[in-house]
């Protein structure tokens, strides 16, 4: 048998497969790969003296902050009859076929990667976690779809960040947390993969047996937060990672679902949805289905941090303030609900271990019977999906 190697990627999963086990991190991964680049290295130093700038990538998008729009390309006559065969069918398919917007060619998938440097590359760090109602791209590039088909390759994509970077165009926390994605996260989930399968499909470290939430076929939920971040995969199959993990993926957590469940809506929901990078991400990092291999935390959170982050709570019928109760952000009281119940899996995590004292010691007896109840009665009354 013949190999003809690609430029997909620039790992060779051989050469790393025996560290992938727990506590070896995609940061020391990343970091030896910095080296045997160069990008954003000044000998053995990385450029600007940090390894990575996350602690400057968490704000909240300003009011009325102007956000340059992705363009977007007509469907052409391959993709129109593509559309057509789907309708004819796959009547009852999930998602809408009435928008496509997406390049189909190289030509425009490297017109939309210079459109990103230019017009967006510089403001993605500082806004990378952000959200926004009725705006699910923002400063995001939106090229994982064309590197994962082909039509990109991650080393031309990267090295014209860094030209932007060395020409002034684009600030360091926003170049090397793009290249992080690229260089760090996307080929070390590629090798994560290749070393884990394929035991690592049928992962459920918490042993979680419920049915996906219906909500998550339809977008028909009162809770802002989930519409906002389902409706763009609906339409165009494609929401960012914020939305992907501490939205979708931590509600899937929090009302214990089978984390197989979402892996496998996951694969029918995303555009750039490939088994390799798509299993590794949900099952891995965002369900800690694998245990702690890939993450060193499960991704769980409360409100708050949607809150922080975003203006869906602001227009929300349920309240980001209000802890447990009717009309309570269900967030909020089934975080707790959750840390209590897998406190074992957070107290052999240092970085979170801390959250199980809070709920010992600082939670009443009767704040913890309402967040009981609270969480009793939401996970009784959620609508799942049916055989």
């Amino acid at each position: 048998m013949i190999e003809i190697p690609n430029g997909f990627f620039y790992a060779d999963p051989e050469e790393w497969k025996e560290k992938i086990e727990p506590g070896y991190r995609m940061e020391y991964f990343y970091r030896e790969m910095r080296r045997r680049t160069g990008y954003l290295m000044n000998g053995d130093e990385p450029e600007g003296g940090e390894w990575n700038y996350d602690d400057q990538n968490r704000e909240s998008l300003p009011k009325n902050h102007p956000v340059p729009e992705i363009p977007q390309f007509e469907p052409d006559e391959v993709t129109c009859e593509v559309i057509e065969m789907v309708e004819e069918y796959f009547p009852d398919h999930f998602g809408e076929v009435d928008s496509f917007p997406y390049a189909v060619t190289r030509g425009d998938a490297v017109a939309l990667l210079d459109d990103f440097i230019e017009k967006r590359l510089d403001e993605f760090g500082p806004y990378e976690d952000a959200l926004k109602s009725g705006d699910y791209k923002l400063f995001h590039s939106q090229l994982s779809v064309y590197m994962n088909n082909g039509l990109l390759l991650p080393k031309e994509v990267c090295e014209k960040a860094l030209q932007a970077y060395e020409n002034g165009n684009a600030r360091l926390n926003s170049v090397e947390g793009f290249i992080r994605q690229i260089l760090g996260w996307r080929e070390y989930i590629r090798i994560y993969y290749e070393t884990m399968m394929p035991e690592v499909r049928e992962a459920n470290h918490f042993g979680f047996t419920e049915k996906l939430p219906e909500m998550y076929w339809t977008g028909k939920t009162r809770m802002r937060c989930m519409s906002e971040s389902i409706k763009p995969v609906i339409s165009e199959g494609y929401s960012h990672h914020i939305q992907r993990l501490m939205i979708l993926s931590n509600f899937s957590n929090l009302t214990e679902t089978d984390p197989r469940e979402l892996n496998r809506w996951f694969w029918f929901a995303y555009i750039d949805a490939y088994e390799w990078v798509e299993l590794p991400n949900v099952l891995g990092m965002s369900t800690f289905a694998d245990g702690g291999v890939l993450a060193s935390k499960p991704y769980v959170s409360s409100g708050n941090y949607i809150n922080k982050m975003s203006d869906y709570c602001k227009n929300c019928e349920y309240s980001v303030t209000k802890k447990t109760g009717e009309n309570a952000c269900p967030f909020n009281y089934l975080y707790w609900n959750f840390v209590d119940k897998q406190r074992d899996t957070f107290n052999d995590s240092s970085r979170v271990n801390f959250m199980v004292n809070m709920f010992d010691n600082k939670k009443s007896d009767e704040q913890k019977e309402a967040i009981y109840k609270s969480s009793e009665e939401f996970l009784e009354g959620l609508s799942r999906e049916t055989e």
